[in-house]
Formats: structure tokens, sequence, C-alpha cells
């Protein structure tokens, strides 16, 4: 039997600190994640990656110049294969050991109200357009939390790559919608995201990761301190750098 496989989409041309939140937020799959099957990384491939580290950098149809765009067309080729596997960010650390194939749906109330209240209009777009496409336009739990997200179901998501046109949408609301994640057992409803928002000194960083299982951050909150906290935790190279 397959394990459930890894996989995180990652930017083409990441910033230092972007760069450096990948080889954590790696470092803390391996110490805290628990068991899982093949590593995936969609997108270019980075220098450091060891051989350990699979890469899908096609595009479904033709590159698009939208960020959004040109992430979703990467997803849509890489679930045509079929695998079962956790969609992670770049910057997710997960902080306690934990089976991270096995954790639970997390969701906000409402899509509309992540959507009125995020500062971002691209953003704002995709969520609606994702909710149009997929939900006919009403509202419902969003699945947009900063947390991993397992994707069991290769049919379903066949179904999305049919839909896809080309126009991006959440790859995470459309597959629990069409999924039906809205009524799943194992569905958690959050109030309040895991992202760190606001910077830390490196002594300071630990208070702030307390009680978590896992974080991402919000750029704003990236600093020199925060790598020093990492590396304190996380000294040991994971075996998916060189």
């Amino acid at each position: 039997m397959t394990r459930t496989a890894v996989a995180y989409p990652i930017k083409t041309k990441p910033s230092q600190s972007e760069d450096l939140l990948l080889k954590y937020s790696l470092r803390s799959l391996e110490a805290n994640g628990g068991k899982f099957g093949d590593l995936f990384l969609i997108g270019k491939r980075r220098e450091w990656f060891s051989p350990r580290v699979r890469v899908c950098d096609i595009h479904y149809g033709i590159e698009s110049n939208s960020k959004f765009s040109r992430v979703t067309s990467k997803m849509v080729v890489f679930s045509s294969m079929e695998i079962p596997f956790v969609l992670m960010n770049d910057d997710f650390l997960l902080l306690q050991p934990q089976e991270i194939t096995q954790a639970k749906y997390k969701a906000f109330p409402s899509v509309k109200s992540i959507a009125k209240e995020h500062s971002s209009h691209a953003y704002r777009d995709l969520l609606e357009r994702t909710q149009t496409k997929f939900n006919k336009g009403k509202d419902s739990f969003a699945f947009i939390t900063h947390t991993p997200l397992l994707i069991d179901s290769p049919k379903l998501v066949q179904e999305i790559t049919t839909m896809y046109n080309g126009r991006s949408f959440s790859f995470r609301q459309a597959y629990a919608l069409i999924r039906g994640l809205t009524k799943h057992p194992l569905l958690e409803i959050v109030k309040q995201d895991v992202k760190i928002k606001e910077k830390q000194t490196a002594a300071n960083w630990p208070k702030a990761f307390a009680g978590h299982e896992i974080v991402s951050f919000h750029p704003a909150a990236v600093n020199k301190e925060l790598f020093k906290a990492l590396e304190k935790m996380f000294p040991n190279k994971s075996r998916f750098e060189i």
C-alpha cells in the first residue's frame, strides 16, 4: 500500500527568508510529522534539495503571468498523478509530534467573512471565484486555514482538473467543497488562524510558539531573530537537504 505523500507548492523565485523558512519547515516535518511517503516540491528545484526530494514543475496548458494561476496549474498536474498527499505551505512549522497524514480538517466559519476582512483584492477575488465555481456562490466553511490538508480522493481531484480553465481558484477550498468536508466527522471549526503576524526577539519566539502544534508566518513577522530561534529548535539538516 502506498504511503500518503507530502507536497509543498513553492515559489519560482523565493526570497532568502522564504528559502530559509522552507528548510526549517522540512526539518520540522522530519522531526515531528510522523510517518509519510515521498516528499514532493511543486515548483522549480533548488540547489540545496537532496535526491530524496521529488520535484513537479509542469504547467497545465499555457503558463500564466498570474501567481495564483501558476500555482493552480502546477497543482492540477501534480494531482493528476493520483497520489494521496498532505498539502503543506512552505512556511508551516510543526512544533509538536503528530501524525500529519491523520490531521483533522480545520476550517473557519465563513468564506464571506474571510474575504471581507482580507486586504488583498486578488485574494478576495480568488475566494469568490472558487465559491462561484464550486458552491454556486453560496457561503460555506473556509478551509483556507494555515494548516495541513489531507487530499485523499484522486477521483475528486480529477474532477477539479476538468473544471480548470486557466483561471486560478483556491485548490484547498475547491477540494474541500467537492470532497464534502463541510460535513466530515473530523472537521474542526476554528475562529483564529495559526499565522503569526508580529516580530519577536529570539528569546521571545519560543513564547509565541507555546501551546501550538503548528504555526505559519506573515511576512511582517519574519526577521533574523526568528531564524536564530529556529536554528536552536531544529539544528540538524533534514534528509531533504544536501
